[in-house]
């Protein structure tokens, strides 16, 4: 069979190569270009990262690169096993290096020249990414900068504020000398060949933690060399973190059939993003036009329908309101629960939380039917994976319920407030209270409040469970790793590259049974 008609290879250089969307593609693009990164090898073994996961933050030296010209971020094709048994689906890959702060100015990413070491790349790529050394970007710092380019201190003080421009390459920083009132405020912008970088942390005024002493860079403007040696480190970040508590529960849910499983994202998690192109983020607070981009890589590239009938995953995880919306706009027609009031207005989507109550409780599918071919998964939607809060077991209350609980339990209100336990209310109304940690409430007061008590890992974990229980996940005792989706896959075994080890299950020696998406409107 030619690679032609090799949908998981394909993927690869359609996702790689897509210039769809002008916004992020044309002559004078919004973000970037960014430090970028190659390998020197063609398929480092370091990168199968085979360490036990766990959540945390870490960063710390990891292989071995070499530089490339600063360069946009190529379109992110979809992570790990394409025939993983579970995956997440969010909206598209953050673009770190936007942020004005310290970390974001040693943010880089790779930019491979080959389809294989692109593809090898997202084949292995986990909870991680990149960035570089602070003391590669002082090297490239520019020596004739002028005032306007960089900040250099005259004594020792304290980095209060940074920010840069949603649509500009514009920096505003604010700053406080020791023994100083005075707020100073520097700005700048820069070109395209170019890079203004915050090169040291924020900080309170008056704190015995200086941000920077005399003679320090606090903005330098750098310009990256090519063809560089540099160590790349590797970083956790919390999204791709985030399921790993999950398989953890799961584990200990199932008992000791999965004791010894070394269960993980990237092998047993795919992770796929509807959007394949990064942006700072995905709202109104930046000028995206996301309607138009939506439109080009999920309607007419049909990208994550060719993904989701290529990889088949048992059970889908859907990251967040936005996503769903964006998700039912494309594939809603094929859902069996009520997401959506009106799928054009991603403001009537019900509360994540809601949703996710809903959705692991009883099983709602995913069933497409097209000719010969019927393919279906279990849904169930959560809570963006980015934000600790969301994640943290708590009670959640509507507007009105949390009304009615004041009215009816003045006493017990006024307790959680003094000990501070309402948390901020969320966009759509509801007010989080951290009930594990209340103390001398009243038992119907406390009964109210269970009643609405959600515990985000625990759900999703045991509805994991029923699915394993039920066996439509399973062991595959030879690996160790939750059994593959069955199906033809040569995404790393084909005519076009062999990664070393081939197929880790077999799947590359089964029959397709996918069909010919060339063909298909779903």
């Amino acid at each position: 069979m030619s690679n032609s008609d090799l949908i998981e290879v394909t993927l690869v250089d359609e996702i790689k190569n897509c210039r769809d969307c002008r916004w992020f593609w044309a002559d004078i693009p919004p973000y970037g270009p960014h430090l970028s990164w190659q390998w020197q090898e063609a398929y480092p073994e370091t990168i199968k990262q085979r360490e036990k996961q766990s959540q945390g933050r870490r960063r710390e030296p990891w292989i071995n690169g070499i530089t490339t010209d600063p360069a946009q971020i190529d379109p992110a094709v979809m992570h790990g096993c394409r025939k993983a048994p579970i995956m997440t689906i969010g909206i598209n890959p953050n673009m770190t290096s936007y942020f004005a702060s310290e970390s974001g100015s040693e943010w880089a990413y790779p930019h491979f020249s080959s389809a294989e070491q692109y593809a090898y790349y997202y084949r292995y790529q986990t909870i991680y990414q990149e960035s570089l050394d602070k003391k590669d970007l002082e090297k490239w710092a520019i020596d004739d900068a002028s005032p306007e380019q960089e900040l250099i201190a005259n004594k020792r003080g304290w980095l209060l504020d940074a920010k840069r421009s949603s649509d500009h390459r514009w920096l505003e920083i604010r700053y406080q000398y020791e023994n100083e009132d005075k707020v100073r405020v520097f700005e700048t912008s820069w070109s395209l060949e170019e890079k203004a970088c915050v090169m040291v942390g924020r900080s309170r005024a008056g704190s015995s933690r200086f941000s920077f002493n005399k003679g320090d860079k606090i903005v330098a403007r750098i310009r990256a060399q090519k063809d560089e040696k540099v160590t790349i480190y590797k970083n956790t970040v919390k999204y791709y973190q985030r399921f790993i508590p999950v398989l953890e529960q799961f584990k200990q849910l199932v008992g000791s059939e999965l004791e010894n499983a070394n269960l993980s994202v990237g092998e047993d998690v795919s992770q796929h993003d509807i959007i394949h192109c990064a942006s700072p983020g995905w709202s109104s607070a930046y000028d995206i036009p996301t309607e138009n981009i939506t439109r080009h890589c999920v309607d007419e590239r049909a990208y994550l329908a060719k993904q989701l009938l290529q990889s088949q995953p048992k059970v889908i995880f859907i990251v967040g309101g936005s996503t769903l919306s964006m998700f039912a706009k494309n594939l809603g027609k094929y859902l069996d629960f009520a997401y959506l009031n009106d799928h054009n207005d991603e403001s009537s989507i019900k509360d994540t939380f809601q949703l996710m109550k809903e959705t692991t409780e009883r099983r709602c599918m995913l069933r497409i039917q097209t000719g010969n071919f019927a393919y279906e998964a279990r849904v169930i939607v959560v809570p963006h994976f980015s934000y600790d809060d969301n994640y943290r077991s708590h009670s959640r209350l509507s507007a009105k319920s949390w009304d009615a609980f004041k009215a009816d339990f003045p006493a017990d209100y006024k307790a959680l407030e003094q000990q501070k336990l309402i948390g901020q209310t969320s966009w759509n109304g509801f007010i989080p209270i951290d009930v594990t940690k209340a103390n001398a409430l009243s038992v119907a007061a406390r009964q109210v409040l269970e009643a609405f008590y959600v515990d985000p890992y625990s759900a999703m974990a045991k509805a994991l469970a029923a699915e394993y229980r039920d066996g439509y996940l399973s062991l595959d005792h030879n690996t160790g790793q939750l059994s593959r989706v069955s199906g033809n896959c040569k995404y790393c075994d084909n005519e076009r590259w062999q990664f070393p080890g081939g197929c880790l299950y077999g799947n590359d020696k089964e029959q397709r049974d996918y069909p010919d998406l060339a063909n298909i409107k779903l």
